[in-house]
């Protein structure tokens, strides 16, 4: 199972475009906030996720609980959790929900991390990053293995990458 999750464009569509023309064939497409586009425009492209914290969101849920693969995930923009700050709120969200892997946004910062073996983990922004690069996350899931990629939009350069197998009990 193949996912790409993107976060934070604010209204830059073509870069979304791009990532689905480069990276087509995933099993889902996912928006984890900040798109500030109509939800027929990202529809369209093939995303769906959550809603993050600007005015102009689409009518997509704030949190969302999603399976793949056997992986539980907690989907969400993370400014109600107040990523901004840290991880924390997350962290006591995810061992409350019981999930795996928990994607989120907000910060512009992509960022791959492991708490009590809960993976969390931030794409970045698609653009208008607050970091040197703007990026997206590519993750892959294979019989209880899993494969994290931040990669930088337009390049296709792997800003880092995590691995390894799951404990799904």
């Amino acid at each position: 199972m193949r996912l790409v999750v993107v976060s934070d464009n604010h209204r830059d569509q073509a870069v979304l475009t791009w990532i689905v023309s480069e990276y087509p064939g995933a099993d889902h497409y996912l928006h984890v906030g900040d798109s500030e586009m109509s939800e027929e425009q990202l529809t369209s492209l093939g995303f769906y996720g959550v809603r993050g914290n600007y005015p102009f969101e689409p009518k997509f849920p704030n949190d969302l609980l999603m399976e793949f693969a056997g992986v539980k995930t907690f989907i969400t923009h993370g400014h109600k959790y107040g990523v901004k700050l840290g991880i924390y709120g997350l962290v006591e969200a995810a061992i409350s929900l019981n999930v795996h892997l928990v994607l989120y946004g907000h910060t512009h910062q992509p960022k791959i991390n492991e708490f009590e073996n809960i993976l969390f983990v931030n794409p970045g922004s698609a653009s208008s990053s607050r970091s040197v690069y703007s990026s997206f996350a590519i993750i892959t899931i294979e019989q209880e293995r899993i494969l994290i990629e931040i990669i930088e939009c337009y390049t296709k350069k792997v800003l880092s990458e995590y691995s390894r197998f799951l404990d799904l009990r």
